[in-house]
């Protein structure tokens, strides 16, 4: 992991600073570079930053997204991670997103992020609905145990509150915009150069959830617009994304409604038996395989590769099911998906092998 930067702005809120650091250092290699973009601190912060974090001092408050571009331009490895000064790290948490980020085709990955009390899920991601023009996060406020959160799954775009990509892709696209909705918009930009966004729910971070917004004077903090956002990603553009409710029904869950974020959904698969009755059918299958893991023996004798082609490449992180395919129809595979699926397995296998208990 020496190849890795850790990048965190910080405006104020000494406390919250301290304690994620302390984090870091408890649950991070130190190897690692960690670099503090001060955005104009006046309380303690400046004073009690320890001496094995990099610091940068900013004159003022030039806000979230200036800090984060000024942080990786002084960082110097090509793993670039994105980090609020809200957040508390646990064990295994980038080593989980190094992994996840190995995978094929893959640009950015973010942790699951819960709550600081660890009850909730505080941000499992962003889905897009299409008939509202908004993102909003997956199933915020499930329990963190909860099945739906814990797969490792492409999704439309991140929260920034923690984001693992490299600088060459970051370069490649020009860097993170002024305007607001950065982190979306970096999500986005990278999917536009056909690499994959993934949520990697084994990596678990702690946040409080926009504290500095919430502790500062709005006077304090500069306002970033949402105009150039919408301006650059046209409905068009927008129309193209996987959305809530083709995501929604992959977990077996019918969208009944969406206002202010907040959505009202329904188990449509509660009765596993009926599931057995469809086995062809794509999204029984998935709903199985994600709530009843005990099954994936019997789900193996099931004949039908593009549904498990499709399977991983919205689920990736199942090492048992790529081997299974690969051992079953690597005669009827690509040569470029062959080599993929050979490539990732390999990163699942030797990681699980190598991770202490």
């Amino acid at each position: 992991m020496t190849n890795t930067s850790i990048i965190i702005p910080v405006f104020n809120q000494w406390k919250l600073t301290e304690a994620c650091l302390n984090s870091i250092k408890q649950f991070t290699d130190p190897s690692v570079e960690v670099i503090v973009v001060d955005n104009g601190s006046y309380d303690e912060t400046k004073s009690k930053l320890p001496g094995w974090v990099k610091t940068i001092t900013l004159e003022k408050n030039f806000g979230f997204n200036y800090a984060c571009r000024v942080g990786i331009k002084e960082s110097k490895n090509e793993h670039i991670v994105l980090l609020n000064n809200d957040t508390v790290v646990t064990e295994f948490w980038l080593e989980e997103l190094i992994r996840a980020l190995s995978l094929s085709n893959v640009g950015i990955v973010g942790p699951k992020l819960v709550t600081i009390d660890g009850k909730e899920i505080q941000h499992g991601g962003y889905v897009f609905n299409h008939e509202r023009n908004v993102f909003y996060p997956l199933y915020q406020g499930l329990e963190p145990s909860n099945s739906l959160v814990n797969r490792m799954r492409d999704l439309p775009a991140l929260l920034g509150a923690c984001l693992l990509f490299r600088r060459s892709d970051y370069e490649s696209i020009g860097g993170m915009v002024d305007y607001a909705l950065e982190d979306i918009d970096l999500c986005l930009k990278l999917g536009e150069k056909g690499l994959r966004t993934l949520l990697a729910p084994k990596s678990v971070v702690l946040h409080h959830s926009s504290a500095t917004f919430r502790l500062s004077n709005d006077s304090e903090i500069p306002k970033t617009d949402r105009v150039p956002f919408f301006a650059y990603w046209t409905k068009e553009k927008l129309s193209k994304l996987k959305s809530d409710k083709e995501i929604f029904i992959q977990d077996g869950i019918e969208l009944l409604s969406i206002t202010d974020n907040k959505i009202n959904t329904k188990e449509t698969a509660e009765d596993v038996l009926a599931l057995w009755n469809q086995p062809h059918n794509e999204n029984s299958l998935r709903k199985i395989i994600e709530l009843y893991s005990g099954f994936l023996p019997a789900i193996y004798e099931l004949d039908d590769l593009s549904l498990f082609l499709s399977y991983l490449e919205d689920f990736p992180d199942d090492a048992g099911t790529i081997r299974y395919v690969l051992d079953r129809w690597s005669q009827k595979i690509s040569p470029e998906k062959l080599k993929s699926l050979e490539h990732d397995l390999n990163v699942l296998t030797s990681w699980g092998s190598g991770r202490k208990a």
